[in-house]
């Protein structure tokens, strides 16, 4: 065990020969380890630069059953189909608890894995809930966007990744 003075404390927490601070003179021992300087990709550069992400239950609507036409004054109207507001409701349930305190206002990218049962899934119906639940402040700012799809039949599902776009603001 060593035994450190106060006044050897401040100095050393203070002070270290090229000018900068350190801690104590105390073991690092237990402390995370430096961070590497390696650069990262792909994947990786995509989680650390996430900024919000959540997965979404349920079997999203595919593009082909996402709208109805309906005749109102004589005037056929495209209208959300029942399934598309179904879908977008129980999305929103999910998501209320998951918001940030504000809504995301910077340009971002949008990375979007579907595991559905099939058909061709608009990432637009998504974005409109990621508006509605205040995730992000317009679905305008997202500059990127992402899409993968799998299909799987046992649990539908939508993991929704949130990061910086790389693209200009």
């Amino acid at each position: 065990m060593q035994f450190v003075t106060n006044e050897e404390r401040k100095h050393d927490e203070t002070h270290r020969g090229d000018g900068g601070t350190i801690g104590s003179r105390r073991s690092s021992a237990g402390l995370a380890p430096p961070k590497s300087t390696e650069k990262r990709t792909g994947e990786d550069e995509i989680r650390a630069a996430t900024l919000w992400s959540a997965i979404i239950r349920g079997e999203p609507t595919t593009r082909g059953r996402m709208h109805e036409v309906v005749l109102t004054d004589g005037v056929a109207r495209l209208i959300k189909s029942r399934p598309a507001r179904l879908w977008q409701n129980r999305a929103m349930m999910q998501l209320l608890n998951r918001r940030p305190e504000r809504p995301l206002a910077v340009a971002l990218a949008l990375e979007c894995r579907i595991w559905s049962g099939g058909g061709e899934v608009d990432d637009a119906l998504l974005v409109e809930v990621l508006e509605r639940a205040a995730i992000i402040a317009s679905g305008r700012q997202i500059r990127e966007r992402h899409v993968f799809t799998v299909e799987e039949r046992e649990d539908p599902r939508i993991l929704v990744r949130l990061a910086r776009s790389t693209e200009g603001a």
